[in-house]
């Protein structure tokens, strides 16, 4: 039993720090595990989270689809908390039927996938034959931002963010 108690430290560690956010849901949709980048992201605690039915924590969420399918979706877009996210979801098969499922969030927001977009052409940068993967950087005509332009992940820019994202939407 401490072997079992070990592993199961050991995956937990691995789905809280492995991802942007992750979160798992039983056969019935249940939220059973919450990430604390989840919790950061929705502003919520992970006790408001876990028991509760995915779509009612996670907008535009289609995990509770994958239980059904139990087709994997990998690299799709997600608009959550107000930005375009790039997740994954993935079954959980047991005795050849789904029991659960994972939601990942692999970057928070897409200015983050341009950025490591930018960094892997820098790296290739003046090798033979290098030329520009995709058109990263944009020239800007006048003087609109998006908020997924915010760079950072502490807890105090996702939350000027939110405050941000509300604010907009009032005169």
């Amino acid at each position: 039993m401490e072997n079992q108690e070990y592993l199961s430290n050991i995956l937990t560690t691995a789905l809280d720090h492995a991802y942007e956010g992750v979160v798992v849901v039983n056969e019935k949709a249940e939220i059973i595990h919450f990430n604390e980048a989840y919790c950061r992201l929705k502003g919520i605690k992970k006790e408001a989270a876990i028991g509760r039915h995915v779509a009612d924590v996670i907008e535009n969420t289609k995990l509770h689809h994958i239980l059904k399918t139990g087709v994997p979706e990998r690299g799709v877009l997600q608009r959550i908390a107000g930005q375009d996210m790039v997740v994954h979801r993935i079954p959980v098969w047991q005795d050849g039927k789904v029991v659960a499922a994972i939601g990942m969030l692999v970057f928070e927001g897409i200015s983050e996938l341009y950025q490591i977009l930018e960094k892997v052409e820098e790296h290739h940068e003046g090798e033979e034959g290098s030329r520009k993967l995709f058109p990263v950087q944009k020239e800007r005509k006048g003087t609109n931002f998006h908020f997924d332009e915010i760079i950072g992940r502490s807890e105090t820019i996702l939350k000027t963010r939110e405050t941000a994202r509300k604010a907009a939407k009032n005169n």
